[in-house]
């Protein structure tokens, strides 16, 4: 039996959810990395910094990812799924990659605690919302 067009499309876009999510996946890592990143700034000149307050990144994450995917869909309808994606998923890993070059607290809060939530979670529901799209 051959693919249709619309299935193999429905196909794609969950295989597109799939890779996303275990890109986006990164923010469980936190609670483990936690102690390593601490003790980094704390070595580059930070030594104000504590765990209970690199803790705040986790809830801050989750705050904007959510922010993030209250837009995201409606964004993507604006911009095209395709290009929406696009753009969001590059934010997030230059957000990261950033984040991991930063010597300042600061900076990587507002890099890896600020920007790559929000782009995770501008991104994160438009491979879910084309999948329903394709399989009601």
């Amino acid at each position: 039996m051959p693919i249709s067009k619309k299935n193999f499309n429905g196909f794609r876009c969950i295989l597109a959810g799939i890779i996303c999510n275990l890109i986006f996946g990164t923010m469980y890592l936190w609670a483990n990395i936690n102690i390593y990143v601490t003790t980094y700034f704390r070595l580059h000149g930070n030594e104000w910094l504590t765990i209970n307050t690199t803790t705040y990144i986790y809830p801050t994450w989750e705050l904007l990812r959510a922010i993030g995917i209250y837009f995201g869909i409606r964004i993507g309808k604006f911009l095209g799924y395709k290009k929406a994606i696009m753009i969001f998923t590059t934010g997030f890993a230059v957000s990261v990659f950033i984040s991991a070059y930063t010597e300042s607290f600061w900076t990587f809060m507002f890099f890896y605690g600020l920007m790559a939530p929000l782009f995770s979670g501008l991104a994160e529901y438009i491979p879910v919302h084309c999948s329903w799209m394709y399989f009601p």
